[in-house]
């Protein structure tokens, strides 16, 4: 199911995690390294705002879409991102992107 904030919900346990549009309001920003030695940021405290509703949470970057978004990645900044669920956390996808509208299918 699509939804007007560029989200992508899917039903049953098929391992497709939904990606989602939310302004985060960035926490305190750690650098950390990575089991195979790539850095990635580690947002403890973020605030996520999402269709109306804010929860505090942990964020985390890794590879392109870090290097993408790095710069705006400044305690205090708000932000709009690309996110998905992975477990505890929000990974970022990177920054939304516009989409094409739906064309009709032919008959």
């Amino acid at each position: 199911m699509n939804d007007n904030n560029g989200t992508t919900e899917t039903q049953g346990n098929n391992g497709f995690r939904a990606i989602f549009h939310a302004d985060v309001t960035v926490g305190a920003v750690e650098t950390r390294t990575s089991a195979t030695k790539g850095d990635y940021s580690y947002i403890a405290g973020s605030k996520i705002s999402y269709k109306g509703r804010e929860n505090l949470g942990v964020v985390m970057a890794f590879g392109n879409q870090r290097a993408e978004v790095l710069e705006q990645l400044v305690e205090g900044n708000t932000v709009k991102l690309a996110l998905q669920r992975d477990g505890g956390t929000l990974r970022v996808v990177g920054f939304p992107k516009e989409r094409a509208p739906r064309q009709a299918k032919a008959a």
